[in-house]
């Protein structure tokens, strides 16, 4: 019997050493009351909770980066290697649009008037107006057509009183038709000021700024209109280009925003992914620390 008590003592000597934070029988560790044993349970649990959510963050980001190089891959042969700049005109299309295209455009060019007229509506029906893309217009006069250099100032001028895509589809309605008379009284039919127009129409300002648009459009390898650039947008400039020549059918555009607006939500996700790892880091690592407090 006596034998049975002192193992009886050892037990609970055993048992008052192991309630604490740590292994059995540290000398060093405190007795831990009741509440700090629930708490230090509870952020054991955040840890644990901590610790499983970065390594489901591990496998998103490895799975959507996987993914992206896969797709950059699978269309290597379209992408055209430099950013774009998006110029300075009246963009169709929100600011939080996530894909845009730059397209180069004289008014006197046929292709470029089929484009306006028979693909542009069905990318601004499916693209632009549901938040999607965004699509901006630059000027890249040919020589040989004699009144697209003035209609491309008149558009500016337009877009000058916010009215550049009235005149554009204006522009484009009678490309075949334009002259030195048409200006004006396309002016009066989309409600301009035509005070201002005139004062702009003269102004050596305008008609520089067409010819910056072909200046950087040859830097950007631009030979002749209608020439688009396809891309992710950030900030005023289109990166991973997408170069589509010529008024293509809607499919092929759509093909490639489709493309555009996959790799931008991969993007997206894996930055996001990126930014809540960064942020559970130092959570786990401020719990790892108050876990410490009851050792």
């Amino acid at each position: 019997m006596r034998m049975l008590w002192i193992l009886y003592l050892g037990i609970l000597i055993m048992l008052g050493a192991c309630d604490q934070f740590g292994s059995p029988g540290a000398g060093n560790q405190k007795k831990l009351s009741p509440e700090q044993i629930k708490e230090r349970i509870h952020l054991q649990k955040r840890y644990a909770d901590v610790k499983d959510r970065l390594s489901e963050l591990n496998q998103i980001i490895d799975k959507a980066t996987k993914n992206l190089a896969d797709l950059k891959k699978e269309h290597h042969g379209k992408f055209y290697g430099i950013n774009i700049n998006v110029g300075t005109m009246e963009p169709l299309g929100p600011a939080e649009a996530s894909v845009a295209i730059v397209g180069f455009i004289d008014f006197q060019c046929d292709e470029c008037a089929l484009f306006a007229f028979d693909v542009l509506p069905k990318i601004q029906k499916n693209y632009i107006d549901t938040g999607n893309i965004r699509y901006y217009s630059r000027d890249f006069v040919q020589p040989r057509h004699d009144q697209a250099k003035y209609a491309a100032v008149a558009a500016f001028c337009a877009n000058e009183q916010g009215m550049y895509w009235p005149m554009h589809e204006a522009l484009f309605v009678y490309h075949n038709q334009l002259n030195q008379h048409s200006y004006p009284e396309l002016s009066r039919q989309i409600g301009l000021d035509p005070e201002k127009l005139t004062d702009c129409l003269v102004n050596s300002d305008s008609v520089q700024k067409v010819e910056e648009d072909h200046r950087y459009g040859e830097s950007v390898d631009v030979i002749s209109p209608p020439t688009f650039f396809l891309g992710i947008l950030e900030g005023d400039q289109l990166t991973d280009v997408i170069m589509i020549i010529g008024a293509r059918p809607y499919a092929e555009f759509a093909a490639m925003i489709d493309v555009l607006l996959t790799m931008s939500a991969t993007h997206n996700l894996i930055e996001g992914a990126r930014t809540e790892k960064a942020a559970l880091v130092l959570d786990a690592s401020r719990l790892q620390k108050l876990v410490s407090q009851y050792q």
